[in-house]
């Protein structure tokens, strides 16, 4: 099960929008006589700003939880998995650890789209984490 970062749509009109700007500025900039490119600069600060919504994603797989940014892939087992709390809303907390010999403590902050279905997901493959969504504990 794949889930993407909240807002992705969202993205895509600001994108579109920030597009008509610049290419309306650039228009009017390259027909006054001047040779200047700035007009592109909100779509270029809206990409660098939102990039990471269109490369980061997780997937629940058989034995982990796999966080995909870029060419990075970091997985998460389900019995490192310590707790999940949501310090507000649509964010999830995610505490993991080494259960190892060392224990190495790890925390991973997101916001998925379909927060409930995420969390169900994860009650699932991690049935031992505690977890705090909201006031109750679970």
């Amino acid at each position: 099960m794949r889930f993407r970062p909240s807002g992705v749509g969202l993205f895509a009109v600001i994108a579109a929008l920030s597009c008509a700007v610049s290419a309306f500025s650039i228009y009017r900039h390259l027909h006054a006589g001047h040779s200047s490119l700035y007009g592109s600069t909100p779509l270029l600060f809206v990409i660098l700003i939102n990039v990471r919504n269109l490369f980061l994603y997780w997937d629940f797989e058989p034995s982990a939880l796999v966080q995909h940014f870029f060419w990075k892939r970091t997985e998460i087992s389900y019995s490192e998995i310590t707790s999940v709390t949501s310090p507000r809303k649509g964010w999830l907390e995610i505490d993991f650890g080494n259960t190892g010999i060392i224990t190495l403590p790890g925390r991973l902050l997101i916001n998925p789209s379909h927060t409930s279905e995420f969390i169900e997901a994860l009650r699932t493959h991690a049935p031992h984490a505690r977890f705090t969504i909201g006031q109750q504990a679970a």
